[in-house]
């Protein structure tokens, strides 16, 4: 999950928007809303784009680390081994499907950005697209459920300074890089040109209706 239930301490964690828990929760495509200082007065950072799908939230930063395009209108799908979308064969252009250890090296959901179709996991904002591109800044996301007249609602609160990153982590690998168990230590090259092809095909049947 890219987000947590943690009601307890708040230090450091900034109050950025109010959901109904049953939009929160019940959503089976992926919503998203802006933080930034025009929506969130009280926010001191930088603008941030938050998804959310089925209680799961994950905040990244708006502009895209390649050429600061806004990331909000982003396409983004979740191919995780959990989410179950790899399974489908027709989520996969042309057949083109990545190695079960790219999936599961992958730490949340995948955009593209609409610009130069750069794609980065919202998880650890990695590239997966390009090892010269800068990892996205990515933000913890906090939770606290309250019941108002008898209706439950959500405040999400966002951290104040990014997750620290860690650099094994936010480089894709070259092909074959792999540990002594098999699994990838990260989404391949091949991998990630894969999830990038899955994420335009997938966009375009949204916007168009075909498959």
């Amino acid at each position: 999950s890219g987000s947590e239930d943690s009601p307890d301490d708040d230090q450091g964690f900034v109050f950025v928007k109010e959901l109904p828990a049953e939009t929160l929760d019940g959503s089976t495509s992926f919503s998203s809303f802006l933080v930034n200082s025009e929506t969130t007065p009280n926010w001191p950072g930088e603008p941030l784009v938050v998804w959310y799908r089925q209680g799961s939230l994950w905040a990244m930063q708006e502009a895209c680390p390649h050429a600061r395009i806004s990331l909000h209108t982003a396409d983004i799908e979740d191919f995780r081994p959990h989410a179950c979308m790899q399974s489908r064969q027709s989520t996969w252009a042309n057949g083109a499907v990545p190695r079960e250890s790219d999936l599961q090296a992958l730490a949340g959901p995948c955009i593209v950005c609409p610009a130069h179709m750069y794609v980065f996991d919202c998880g650890n904002g990695a590239c997966l697209t390009n090892e010269l591109t800068q990892s996205a800044r990515v933000y913890a996301v906090k939770t606290k459920r309250l019941e108002e007249l008898g209706a439950e609602r959500v405040q999400v609160l966002i951290s104040r300074d990014p997750r620290q990153q860690d650099e094994s982590q936010s480089r894709v690998a070259g092909a074959g890089e792999y540990c002594q168990t098999g699994k990838a230590l990260k989404v391949s090259k091949d991998g990630g040109n894969k999830i990038q092809l899955a994420l335009v095909k997938l966009g375009l049947e949204r916007k168009f209706g075909f498959e």
